[in-house]
């Protein structure tokens, strides 16, 4: 889905975003990305017709501004204690509900801003909605610029059928999944090796 719109076999996925290494937590590139990612919606709610999707999508580009950006860093900075230090986890692998259209942004977005390595499973397309694919298309803008690349190999959005085979053979390359959904998903996935 993002960056690239082409299939990707699962172990060729796994290669390509989790052979890369992790980068720094709020590293000035990954705040431009989410700025430029921030700017695309703003393109995007002027194209979008219904009061609802305005809604979710302003909330998002109030949510990546800048200044929000900059006053987390600052927050969670502040309160690292001496000699304490920030490191990204690795690799993660989200996987995302299909009912709350604009979570995934902001699991991927707190993940990215760590520094960590991402792929975020987002909704099969029967189950994906209008507001979900125009975040889609503007991550898809933003990320294969060519001064983003890197960030594109690290940062995936993929789709597939609820099929454990995939997300079992994902888990197992992950150093942290993010699981959003009811008891039994969460259940379900947890089970997982």
């Amino acid at each position: 889905l993002a960056p690239y719109t082409q299939s990707i076999l699962c172990n060729d996925l796994i290669r390509e975003a989790f052979s890369q290494h992790v980068q720094t937590p709020f590293a000035p590139q990954t705040i431009r990305i989410l700025q430029e990612f921030q700017k695309s919606l703003q393109k995007q709610v002027s194209q979008t017709y219904s009061v609802e999707e305005r809604g979710h999508l302003m909330s998002l580009v109030f949510w990546l501004r800048p200044a929000h950006l900059k006053e987390m860093q600052e927050q969670i900075f502040s309160n690292l204690m001496k000699n304490q230090f920030m490191f990204p986890r690795g690799h993660v692998l989200h996987i995302v509900p299909s009912n709350v259209d604009t979570m995934f942004n902001y699991s991927w977005a707190f993940s990215f801003l760590a520094g960590n390595c991402n792929i975020v499973r987002l909704p099969y397309r029967d189950q994906r909605n209008r507001i979900q694919e125009l975040i889609i298309q503007s991550l898809r803008e933003v990320l294969s610029a060519p001064e983003n690349q890197n960030y594109a190999q690290t940062n995936r959005f993929i789709t597939y059928p609820s099929d454990a085979l995939y997300t079992q053979e994902l888990s197992k390359h992950a150093d942290v999944r993010t699981i959003w959904g009811g008891n039994q998903t969460v259940q379900h996935i947890c089970a997982m090796p």
